[in-house]
């Protein structure tokens, strides 16, 4: 069983003479989980931008250019596995 615990490496991508810090979009119908995640990432100084809807995920993505995308594969109307077909 799950118990909240998850490891995480934080990384950063060096571009030129500084660090860029990574930024993920992550998104999911729950609040709950979507603080979590934020907050969990955010500990690893990983910038996060939540979104509770699948839908207006790619107009995001596209202004945000996160260099992944974390999306919950259970959401209503539109899962995060339809998400990533749209994607490709």
């Amino acid at each position: 069983m799950f118990d909240g615990n998850v490891d995480l490496v934080s990384v950063s991508v060096p571009t030129g003479d500084r660090l860029m810090k990574q930024k993920i979009v992550a998104v999911d119908d729950s609040h709950i989980v979507l603080d979590w995640v934020t907050s969990s990432l955010q500990t690893h100084n990983i910038e996060v931008v939540g979104h509770d809807s699948p839908f207006g995920v790619l107009r995001l993505a596209s202004e945000a250019k996160p260099d992944m995308l974390l999306l919950d594969v259970n959401m209503p109307g539109l899962n995060g596995k339809a998400v990533c077909e749209i994607i490709k």
